[in-house]
Parts: structure tokens; sequence; C-alpha cells
């Protein structure tokens, strides 16, 4: 930003910038120099805390993905009110994304890779998994752990 412009911009046509002292225009490049840094400090605050905001998303993500990989593993209700068995074709593809995921995070795909062969980014397979695995234990029901 031309602090000057800005200046003549302001005082057009009731002042000119060469009939200010020289101390107030100090005062207004000091001042311009000061409001600078300090929309450079919310902007830079802002950006942190964006990154903050996504990291909590992403670890409550990952912690969903995983708890949906437990009641995976749990699916189907055995018990007084009946035997509800998961076919195995809706399991197998609850975990094929399941290890599509495992597979990206092992690194074992590169970024292209995994979006020319998912055609989705990582973190929308795992809100797939999580969605389909949902559904399966709303289907089909689970056993929780047992209580000691």
């Amino acid at each position: 930003m031309n602090f000057e412009k800005e200046l003549q911009d302001i005082f057009d046509g009731i002042l000119k910038i060469e009939d200010l002292p020289d101390e107030a225009l100090a005062k207004w490049n000091e001042w311009k120099e000061e409001e600078k840094m300090i929309e450079e400090k919310v902007q830079e605050w802002m950006n942190e805390k964006a990154k903050k905001k996504e990291e909590a998303k992403n670890k409550r993500r990952d912690t969903d993905f995983e708890i949906a990989y437990d009641r995976l593993s749990r699916a189907g209700y055995n018990g007084k009110h009946g035997n509800f068995e998961v076919p195995f074709e809706l399991k197998q593809n609850a975990m094929k994304l399941y290890e599509q995921v495992k597979r990206a995070e092992k690194s074992e795909w590169s970024e292209e890779d995994w979006l020319a062969c998912a055609g989705i980014s990582k973190a929308q397979t795992q809100r797939n998994f999580i969605r389909k695995v949902n559904e399966i234990i709303t289907d089909y029901g689970w056993n929780p752990p047992p209580t000691n």
C-alpha cells in the first residue's frame, strides 16, 4: 500500500502533502506501519486458529474411524431377540474402504495414486466407511463388548 497516495487521497483539496510538517508525516507513516503489522498478526492468528480447528476435526474423524472398525467387527446381533448375521458382501465392501485408508496412512500410495484409484480424498473415504458401518449396525445390530 502506498501511504503517500492514501494520505493524498484523504487530504485532496484540503491540504497538500508538502505542506504537512515532517513530524506529522512521520507519525502518519508510523501509524500505517503499525496498522499493517496488526493486520498481519490478525491474519496469522486466523490461519493458526483454522489450522487447529482442522487438526481437531481430523483427529475426531480418525477416532470415529477406529471406533467404526471396532463396531464392524462386532456387527450382527446374536442374542435373546434373534440372530441377525451381516451378509459377507456388506462387510467386505466396508473393509475395502478401511483397507484403502490404511494403505494411505502407511504411505503405500502417493496422493496422485490415491485420487486415481479412489477418486476421492482420504477424509471422504473415512466418512464413507463410518457411514457404511453405521448403516450396517442400524440394519443388523451389534454385540457390545461384555461388561465385567
